[in-house]
């Protein structure tokens, strides 16, 4: 029935109201035998079996019923049958939340289980998820006319379960929890009612002030931090003073701990918002935290990570107070979980959340100075992983903290250690990493390193020379990725000490590379640093027509065929003004050669769009002079500013809002109707760059340079972060049109229709 619902419900549209009725008539009926057999573990008498005549246990069951009305609830078509009665299905689905008898005794075994298990993001599927997952979607769909009917649901379990109590069930609790739990996954879309308040004072705040049921007090600290927005300065204090309870006392149990973890991370929010004072505070929850990692696996250490991070930066005092602590935990996580590559990312986030304080960096500098020195001497000699790893720390941790005395240390310690390892060694992790720390050292400690010397050649040489090393086209372009950043700092730091041989170097190695690259995100990478070089001394152009590519074509030629044809596709508004000033900057420079060089123009219609290996086809261009090329980008560029403003992107909720047809959305049937449309970012002459381009990477190259361009600091102190497009591009063409009436008449006439309905409109304001 799910299968049908999801992929054929077309055909089956008039009888999914019969068996929606059986189906629910069924998930009603079974909430009883469920909670007796699953929920209290008594002997199960139920006996079904599946589709194959297997054995089909009622857990299981009750799964599939659960997946069949969630699967009609949520198709606009149906969801009226389950809309209709949603006030009983959330009591029916509180019932179902109830923790069993199994989960129960393994969580006590093993809490760590517990952690992952109860995670936002957890892959269990049973009942409890599926009916918490049913309650979260139901909510994105319908929104706040949903919580009236939840609050009568939760309401009437709650009686139910004080009912309980009073008899002397010895479960009653596990519906109060059911109830706790249903709530705080609804409360993102929770209204502002009386009634939450008192859900607050009344449940909240007394089950988290005993120990009578762990789960429940643990539940009740995780859903304060859930309902963060609601809460006033007194429960606030409240919940804090009982969530640092937990972390510290010796008898409470660790599922417990854990939820006091899950509830800082949550009301860290509280303490500006509140203005508590933190001091006390976080003396307190912080050895609570750092105590729990040494018990922790992996799934729980996560968890511990990023309560770290919330809590952090709170309170210097505290902070500095505990960095000792924290740091030695975070160095035996390192090597505890040393090729285990999100730990070591939260591990090194919690070094960087130290160092939000000055003093506190200091401090914790001081700490990892003899460990990460005394890895780099022993190199090659460290286990997989730990020496990338210090790389990585000494970048984003240490040479970042601009500590006079310090760094004197850790540059005349550590910097020639880097270079020799950079110098030897051919491992592909290691080589990114290092490059990482040089653009550290680059922009922090330029004078140690203009000034250093090894006898035979000084830092700045040895760091070109790590470059070079790095785009050498036999090595993978991953180990390439990132190097731009290094040559950027390199030229905005240091650019005037470079000489003719050292510029000299950067262009050939970065032209042999380009040759050669696959990735887009490479590829944007390194025509960007032709253009930052260009932008740096003109002089580059002369030396890039000197050299000659593999296929025996001129560097310069084949830059300009790619940057023109790629530069609609790079992302990061800041790599576009880049590429865009620089386009200009070669279109007003009146060389001669602008009216002779010939790139591809616009794809000409009726050619394949994408090359398939079966038809061997590819995109078929017109070609057109670099001057009308760029004149054109320019237009184009001109045209997408516009789009953005007039027609920003829309944040849709639900598949109404997207205009879905509904007569066709269940139809896949071995078709992807939601499949984006592949773009088109050309091909690279003698080197296959790329068959076709997938809108995720598309995408997710992106959002990466968009924050590359919040967190750079020299990005941000550049012009032309702050450069106005728009304005600039409109500048540029009407200082032509006033210019060059000839030259821009001929490029006009060049463009198309509406390329040139654009620019009477909105240049020349016809």
């Amino acid at each position: 029935l799910d299968v049908l619902s999801t992929s054929f419900s077309k055909y089956i549209k008039n009888e999914i109201p019969h068996f929606t009725e059986l189906v629910w008539s069924s998930l009603t009926s079974n909430l009883a035998p469920y909670i007796n057999e699953i929920v209290e573990g008594h002997q199960s008498h139920f006996a079904g079996s599946n589709i194959e005549g297997d054995a089909l246990g009622l857990e299981s069951y009750v799964l599939l019923l659960l997946e069949v009305i969630h699967t009609i609830g949520t198709k606009p078509r149906f969801r009226n049958l389950v809309v209709k009665n949603i006030g009983e299905l959330y009591h029916a689905l509180i019932g179902y939340m109830q923790l069993t008898k199994e989960q129960i005794r393994t969580w006590e075994s093993d809490p760590n289980k517990y952690v992952a298990d109860e995670d936002d993001d957890t892959y269990t599927h049973n009942p409890r998820i599926k009916s918490l997952n049913m309650v979260q979607d139901f909510f994105e769909d319908l929104g706040p006319d949903s919580w009236e009917p939840l609050t009568k649901a939760v309401s009437a379990r709650l009686q139910e379960s004080d009912t309980q109590k009073q008899s002397g069930y010895g479960h009653w609790w596990k519906l109060r929890e059911a109830c706790i739990i249903a709530v705080g996954t609804a409360s993102t879309r929770a209204p502002p009612r009386d009634d939450i308040k008192q859900f607050i004072k009344n449940i909240l705040v007394r089950d988290t002030q005993t120990g009578e049921v762990s789960f429940l007090r643990g539940r009740a600290l995780w859903c304060a931090s859930k309902l963060v927005k609601f809460l006033d300065r007194s429960d606030t204090e409240e919940f804090l003073k009982h969530a640092i309870l937990a972390l510290n006392s010796p008898e409470v149990s660790f599922p417990v701990k854990i939820s006091a973890c899950r509830a800082m991370h949550g009301l860290s929010k509280c303490f500006e918002k509140e203005k508590i004072p933190a001091t006390d505070a976080m003396n307190r929850v912080l050895p609570g935290i750092v105590a729990l990692i040494p018990l922790s696996t992996e799934e729980t250490l996560h968890l511990l990570l990023d309560t770290l991070l919330s809590v952090l930066p709170i309170d210097e005092e505290a902070t500095f107070n505990n960095v000792n602590p924290v740091a030695d935990q975070m160095l035996v996580l390192w090597a505890r979980f040393y090729s285990e590559s999100l730990i070591l990312i939260g591990i090194k986030e919690v070094f960087q959340s130290i160092c939000v304080f000055p003093k506190c960096a200091a401090k914790l500098q001081e700490r990892l100075a003899i460990p990460l020195l005394g890895i780099l001497d022993r190199y090659p000699e460290q286990l997989p992983g730990i020496t990338q790893t210090c790389l990585e720390i000494l970048a984003t941790v240490v040479i970042p903290c601009q500590f006079e005395e310090l760094n004197q240390l850790y540059f005349s310690k550590s910097f020639p250690q880097v270079i020799k390892i950079l110098m030897h060694t051919d491992d592909h992790s290691i080589l990114p990493a290092g490059c990482s720390a040089l653009v550290s050292y680059v922009r922090v400690m330029k004078s140690n390193l203009l000034k250093w010397s090894d006898g035979t050649s000084n830092g700045l040489h040895y760091v070109i020379q790590v470059i070079a090393k790095v785009l050498d086209p036999s090595r993978p372009d991953a180990v390439a990725d990132g190097v731009g950043s290094l040559v950027f700092k390199v030229l905005s730091c240091v650019g005037s000490e470079l000489t003719q041989d050292l510029i000299a170097t950067i262009i050939r190695a970065t032209a042999h590379r380009l040759y050669c690259a696959q990735t887009p995100n490479l590829v944007q990478q390194l025509i960007i640093v032709f253009v930052r070089l260009i932008l740096h001394n003109f002089s580059t152009i002369q030396m890039l027509s000197s050299i000659i590519l593999p296929n025996q074509q001129n560097a310069l030629l084949f830059l300009f065929e790619q940057w023109t044809k790629l530069h609609e596709t790079f992302g990061g508004s800041y790599y576009i003004n880049v590429s865009t000033v620089g386009l200009s900057k070669i279109f007003l420079s009146s060389e001669p050669w602008l009216d002779t060089v010939v790139v591809s123009g616009d794809l000409i219609l009726g050619s394949p769009s994408v090359k398939t290996r079966a038809s061997g086809a590819e995109d078929k261009y017109s070609t057109e002079t670099l001057r009308t090329k760029i004149f054109k980008l320019m237009v184009r560029e001109h045209q997408i500013v516009i789009e953005n403003e007039t027609a920003p992107l829309k944040a849709y909720d639900s598949e109404d809002d997207l205009n879905i047809d509904d007569e066709d959305d269940d139809e896949d049937d071995g078709d992807f109707p939601g499949m984006p449309i592949s773009i088109d970012v050309g091909h690279m002459e003698g080197n296959k760059f790329v068959e076709s381009m997938v809108l995720s990477e598309a995408l997710a190259l992106e959002n990466m340079e968009s924050t590359l361009d919040e967190e750079d600091p020299d990005i941000k102190q550049d012009p032309l972060y702050e450069l106005n497009l728009k304005n600039y591009l409109e500048d540029f063409i009407r200082g032509l049109s006033a210019s060059n009436q000839v030259l821009f008449s001929q490029l006009y006439e060049k463009l198309d229709v509406n390329e040139k309905k654009h620019i009477e409109k909105w240049i020349f304001g016809k």
